[in-house]
C-alpha cells in the first residue's frame, strides 16, 4: 500500500495505523517520489490531492498508466467539482479532511474486496497448464505471461482440449463441435488447423508439448516434457 501526503505527520500516522492492521506500507512525500515508488506490489494508493510538485490528479493520471489497483483521495477540498474530477480522472474514493480512522478503514475494506471480487471473478473463467493461460471470457491466451494470437477457429478448438484434458478427441467430434455438422469443410482442416495451433504454442514454449496426437483415433490436451 503507497501513502502520498506532504504533512510528515499525516504520513507518519497513517502508515502506523495501517501497519498495525496488517498492512504492507510504504510512502511518499511528493508525487513525483510517489511516482517512483510504483510496483506491483502495490495493492491500493492514498493520495492526497494537494501536493508541493504536482497534484494528485496528475499522479492519479501517471499511477493509471501502469497499475488499476484502487486510488483513494485525501483532500480539504469538499467541493463537488474536485470529487467528481478526482473520480473522473480514474480515483475509486474520495474522502474530505478530516476523516474519521474508521471511514479510512472502511473504504480501504470496501475498495480491496472489490478488486478481489474482481479477481475471483476473472479466475473462475481462466484455465492455467503449465506455462499457458487460457481466459475462456476474454478469448485471450498467454504463453509465459505473453499474449498469443488465435484464430477464432483456432481458439476454439483450444478450447475443447483445455476443457477436457487427458481425453482423447477424434477428428468428428472436433470437426462438429467447432465447424457444425452442416459445414462444407472436411477432417483434413482439423489437421490443420491443429497444425497451426502447436507452432504458435511451440514458438513462445518449446520446452513442452500441449497436443498429443493419439494415431488413428485423433488427439488429446496432454502436457509432456520435449
Amino acid at each position: 500500500m503507497l501513502v502520498v501526503d506532504d504533512e510528515q505527520e499525516i504520513v507518519n500516522f497513517l502508515k502506523e495505523i495501517l501497519l498495525l492492521e496488517g498492512y504492507s506500507v510504504v510512502t511518499a512525500l511528493n508525487g513525483t517520489s510517489a511516482i517512483e515508488m510504483l510496483t506491483d506490489e502495490i495493492s491500493l494508493v492514498i493520495l492526497d490531492v494537494m501536493l508541493p510538485d504536482m497534484d494528485g490528479f496528475h499522479v492519479c493520471k501517471e499511477i493509471r498508466k501502469s497499475l488499476s489497483c484502487p486510488i483513494l483521495f485525501l483532500s480539504a477540498d469538499a467541493t463537488e467539482k474536485s470529487k467528481i474530477e478526482g473520480l473522473m480522472i480514474g480515483g475509486d474514493d474520495y474522502i474530505h479532511k478530516p476523516f474519521s480512522i474508521s471511514e479510512l478503514k472502511a473504504r480501504i475494506i470496501a475498495n480491496l474486496r472489490r478488486v478481489k471480487n474482481v479477481e475471483d471473478e476473472e479466475q473462475k473463467h481462466v484455465l492455467s497448464f503449465e506455462n499457458i493461460k487460457i481466459n475462456l471470457k476474454s478469448h485471450e491466451v498467454f504463453v509465459k505471461d505473453q499474449p498469443i494470437r488465435f484464430t477464432k477457429t483456432e481458439f476454439d478448438l483450444l478450447k475443447m482440449f483445455a476443457l477436457h484434458p487427458q481425453q482423447v478427441l477424434t477428428k468428428e467430434q472436433l470437426f462438429n463441435q467447432v465447424w457444425g455438422y452442416n459445414s462444407e469443410s472436411d477432417l483434413l482442416t482439423v489437421v490443420e488447423h491443429i497444425k497451426k495451433i502447436r507452432t504458435k504454442l511451440a514458438l513462445l514454449d518449446p520446452d513442452y508439448k500441449y497436443i498429443e496426437t493419439s494415431w488413428g483415433i485423433g488427439y488429446k490436451w496432454s502436457i509432456t516434457k520435449c
